[in-house]
């Protein structure tokens, strides 16, 4: 497991990481063309792409230069394995994340953290 070679991994992020059952990263550096420009569109853009190969938007937020995109299946979970998608941009840097991940385990892990908010910016979970 990653987590093992990495010190002072939070418990919550080794949970997280325990239920990834394969994964692909991409790292890009972006040019900009314009700064603080607004991102949300960059959020519909990747929905309507990832929509196209039958994955939802389940979570969104955009807070200054950074925005998170987390995409999963559409409709109830069919499968204990998931493949999932996840998009940060931060400032110029884009990380991009397709993973096969248990969802019991990711469940589990949300059920335990939902009365523990850790993150107060803007948040998007409809679109």
């Amino acid at each position: 497991m990653l987590a093992a070679f990495v010190p002072d991994v939070p418990a919550e992020a080794r949970a997280a990481l325990r239920a990834i059952r394969s994964a692909e990263v991409s790292i890009h550096h972006l040019e900009r063309q314009g700064r603080g420009q607004p991102r949300f569109n960059l959020l519909e853009r990747v929905d309507a792409r990832l929509e196209g190969r039958g994955l939802e938007r389940v979570v969104g937020v955009v807070e200054g230069d950074q925005v998170v995109g987390v995409y999963a299946p559409a409709g109830a979970p069919t499968a204990r394995h998931q493949h999932v998608a996840v998009m940060v941009l931060d400032g110029d840097e884009l990380i991009t994340l397709g993973a096969q991940v248990d969802v019991e385990q990711l469940a589990e892990l949300a059920w335990r953290l939902r009365a523990e908010p850790r993150f107060t910016g803007g948040v998007s979970t409809a679109r």
